[in-house]
């Protein structure tokens, strides 16, 4: 219990330190691109903390899996220099027990990294996207408010020409009915949508079907989308939880992209938990950087190659996955799970080599 103690505590405070460093630093990136329009007349240091309050999270999630790799190979890089990982040989470490000494870190890297992934990342860029809509950008949202919005409501497209600000008012509503195997069945057009009484009430709807006839409008759309999801489709966001993404495929949730990102994103939620063990199997060649030759720089410079290199597959893997050329499944896991092997394997090469 001492030895994992004391391992969880030289690896877990080099993280914290690269984190903090990291965010610091990324966080004044972002203030100084933003703050001409952040500080106004009207504004003050208050908007500037809500700012930087709303774009922590964001920034930690970003920077999270970085931040293991690279305080693991500090860590390993400090034992190696001290000669303490000789002592530990010495003693009987196993290359296996020392890797159990270390699950303190590896858990709660797992469910932070989880956490910030699945659920604090994508809240907090949704209520910076409302802030920055609200409070800094009034003028400028007219633009996105006007250019129409296309999105999947369960197996129908929708397209939307115009969204009032408070979401519950819609211009030139399409809706497009599709079949089980999305041939297309009918076309609706109304010239409006009210959202009253928890429905949408359309105005001057027309149907037409695939075969060419005509059907009777349908003057309220029952399973329409929400007013929050409604609104939310004016929002650039890029981050979103594996439970909604698991909604819109279900129909209970609107979305814009397509099913195959959206498969994606249910797996990446999940996924997120492996990547700090990941990250800190690569970062074991700092650990024997110190070997007979001295080169430390070598050891450091092979586990940041390493890393690096898992985040450049894992980006190519997922950007395949959505773009539905391999199964969402392959394109989520195989990334996490070979560099889990190959770090395995490296481990084992160095152990060997020693």
């Amino acid at each position: 219990m001492t030895l994992t103690l004391y391992l969880s505590r030289v690896v877990a405070t080099r993280i914290a330190a690269v984190l903090a460093s990291l965010t610091a630093l990324v966080l004044l990136i972002e203030m100084l691109e933003a703050i001409r329009r952040v500080l106004g007349d009207t504004r003050g240091m208050d908007v500037v903390l809500t700012y930087l309050a709303l774009r922590l999270p964001l920034a930690v999630d970003r920077l999270f899996p970085l931040a293991v790799l690279i305080g693991s190979a500090l860590a390993f890089g400090t034992l190696a220099r001290s000669n303490e990982m000789v002592i530990l040989r010495s003693a009987g470490l196993s290359p296996l027990r020392f890797l159990r000494s270390l699950w303190p870190v590896i858990l709660v890297c797992g469910t932070v990294n989880y956490l910030f992934e699945d659920h604090v990342a994508p809240a907090s860029e949704r209520s910076f996207a409302l802030w920055w809509q609200d409070t800094v950008r009034k003028d400028d949202d007219d633009a996105d408010k006007n250019r129409a919005q296309w999105l999947r409501v369960g197996n129908r497209i929708v397209s939307i020409g115009r969204i009032d600000e408070d979401g519950k008012s819609l211009d030139t509503v399409t809706r497009y009915d599709r079949d089980a195997d999305g041939r297309l069945t009918a076309v609706s057009r109304a010239k409006s949508a009210r959202f009253e009484d928890g429905k949408w009430h359309l105005e001057h709807d027309k149907v037409t079907l695939a075969e060419g006839g005509k059907a009777a409008p349908r003057l309220v759309w029952s399973d329409g989308p929400s007013v929050d999801n409604i609104r939310q489709l004016t929002l650039s966001l890029s981050r979103m939880s594996s439970a909604q993404a698991q909604q819109v495929l279900d129909g209970r949730w609107s979305g814009k992209d397509s099913a195959a990102h959206y498969r994606v994103v249910v797996h990446r939620g999940y996924a997120a938990a492996t990547v700090p063990l990941v990250m800190l199997l690569l970062a074991v060649p700092a650990l024997h950087g110190l070997r007979r030759s001295g080169n430390l720089i070598y050891g450091m410079a092979s586990s940041l190659g390493l890393g690096l290199a898992f985040l450049v597959v894992n980006g190519l893997f997922l950007s395949m996955g959505e773009a539905a050329a391999i199964p969402a499944v392959l394109a989520v896991w195989s990334a996490p799970l070979s560099f889990i092997l190959l770090g395995l394997a490296a481990w084992v090469h160095f152990e060997e080599g020693r």
